[in-house]
């Protein structure tokens, strides 16, 4: 990691409205089982993905997925134009005998053209590793080596592989993905890893396989639950018998951002099989205005800036009375009234949308906003320095916010290395 003192923060302009004044456990194996991540979720991430193997399905075909960003890399400046970082990224897996029953790395080069890109979490660098086993019950464990450091990621940890030969139905892992074809035969799939989909035009899939012996036909119904239960949508279709690949699209079932559960189930004959995956759907403030049902999200996002009457007066009405007061909310506090934008609402949900963006941690169940650290950014601006000291181990992550016109430094720790930064001093 570049362990440098430094501001690179994403600027949230328009840092004149102070809003003071306004009174990993990571995921791991199949079906996302957390593994200790000794560098935090925000800059690597992974998640692991069982099939049967399309030569045999007596083999199944374990897929590792993993995403890393340059503020994880030991960078070396290499000339007044570019600095380079050389990594290596390994696994190995261990039968019930404790022997290596198979391995794998991938070595690789970023280099960038300058000091802020060194520190870049932004468009994580994505890899892939694929074993070929016999479905048993094996450990695995996790290596990072480069120019400074080499870390096993935690104690192996189980992954028990399902026997997909069986003649009976069955269906392999649900994967949340970005981008997915199953046309032709296809079986291609790029995972949102995260599986937190970040606006209303983000492509919202899922990907699985269905192995069955010989059935005419198969029955597959879908379904996406909110958080609190309420059903947002279900369908049905039948396809073929034998081995098939299935892509899903969900944009048409949500509704409204927030949690949900994605359930899927298929059945042939009397025989049914179920698998689940939870994700989040993060949505702009703009976008949340163009659909209903985003006033109690609203006025949740206000109660941290807001207190007293007037927020007690809004959650009082209903209907358009309370979209009415709302509208009087910000009207009362627009810094330019004779201008179509009021600055002080776009720069609240920027810095809303900023901490959904950066401080979301999926595997937690968190929104960003709703973090330690959301909240800090959203009632207080961009920081006019982030220090943060790097992970070493057996010591949690932390990062240091200071804001000198508030005379203030915010201290968060990652104590589980699950990318939740907890407050635990102002100073």
């Amino acid at each position: 990691m570049t362990r440098y003192r430094h501001g690179l923060f994403p600027i949230l302009l328009w840092s004149a409205l102070a809003w003071g004044q306004m009174g990993n456990r990571l995921p791991g194996g199949p079906g996302g089982e957390p593994g200790r991540n000794p560098y935090g979720h925000d800059i690597f991430s992974y998640r692991i993905y069982s099939f049967a193997d399309s030569a045999d399905r007596r083999l199944n075909q374990v897929q590792f997925h993993f995403a890393l960003v340059n503020d994880m890399l030991t960078f070396v400046k290499k000339s007044d134009t570019w600095y380079r970082a050389d990594y290596e990224l390994s696994v190995i897996i261990y039968n019930q005998k404790k022997e290596v029953a198979a391995f794998a790395s991938v070595q690789d080069t970023v280099a960038v053209d300058d000091f802020a890109s060194t520190n870049s979490r932004q468009r994580p660098i994505m890899k892939r590793m694929c074993f070929t086993l016999p479905p048993e019950d094996y450990t695995y464990q996790i290596q990072w080596l480069d120019a400074e450091t080499q870390v096993n990621m935690g104690r192996p940890i189980a992954l028990k592989l399902t026997d997909y030969s069986r003649p009976s139905l069955q269906i392999s892992d649900l994967v949340m993905t970005d981008q997915q074809d199953c046309s032709e035969g296809l079986r291609r799939f790029t995972p949102n890893l995260r599986e937190s989909f970040k606006d209303e035009h983000s492509q919202v899939g899922a990907y699985f396989e269905l192995y069955s012996a010989g059935r005419d036909s198969i029955t597959v119904e879908y379904s996406l639950s909110t958080a609190n239960g309420k059903k947002a949508g279900r369908r049905r279709y039948t396809v073929p018998g034998g081995v098939t690949a299935q892509c899903l699209q969900l944009n048409e079932l949500i509704t409204q951002p927030g949690e949900y559960l994605l359930s899927v189930q298929a059945t042939a004959g009397a025989v049914r099989v179920k698998g689940e995956r939870s994700f989040f759907v993060h949505w702009s403030s703009v976008q949340m205005q163009t659909h209903e049902k985003s006033a109690d999200l609203e006025l949740e996002q206000l109660a941290l800036i807001v207190r007293g009457n007037d927020l007690d007066k809004i959650r009082a009405a209903t209907g358009s009375e309370q979209q009415r007061l709302l509208a009087e909310f910000w009207r009362q506090r627009d810094p330019t009234p004779g201008t179509e934008v009021n600055e002080l609402r776009e720069e609240f949900y920027r810095r809303i949308d900023f901490a959904v963006k950066n401080f979301t941690v999926a595997g937690l169940g968190q929104i960003g906003w709703k973090s330690d650290r959301g909240r800090v950014l959203v009632r207080n601006g961009t920081p006019d320095e982030i220090e943060r000291h790097a992970t070493e181990p057996g010591m949690p992550a932390v990062e240091i916010w200071e804001y000198r016109r508030l005379n203030k430094r915010f201290i968060f720790t990652d104590r589980q290395g699950s990318g939740d930064f907890r407050l635990v001093k102002v100073e």
